[in-house]
């Protein structure tokens, strides 16, 4: 992304780490449910949805830590795991 563009990409951080995002690499967050069309809409707001890329995953490698930091901040429960 360009670094003119630093400003939204910064308060696009801020908005998925306000909304419980957890990073797991420099520009890669996970959260434990789609959110696809919420992602697009606030890329778009900001001026940078063409350089936001969302997927979804089925298998994280080293998961069971990224499922914990939601376990505690109580984005999932324990109950949700075992569906």
């Amino acid at each position: 992304m360009p670094e003119k563009l630093r400003s939204s990409r910064d308060s696009l951080r801020f908005k998925l780490h306000c909304f419980g995002f957890v990073k797991i690499q420099r520009s890669v967050y996970v959260y434990p449910f789609p959110c696809i069309d919420e992602i697009v809409a606030l890329s778009e707001r900001l001026g940078i949805g063409r350089y936001v890329i969302v997927m979804i995953a089925d298998i994280i490698q080293g998961e069971e830590n990224i499922i914990n930091e939601f376990l505690q901040k109580g984005l999932l429960t324990k109950n949700q795991l075992r569906k």
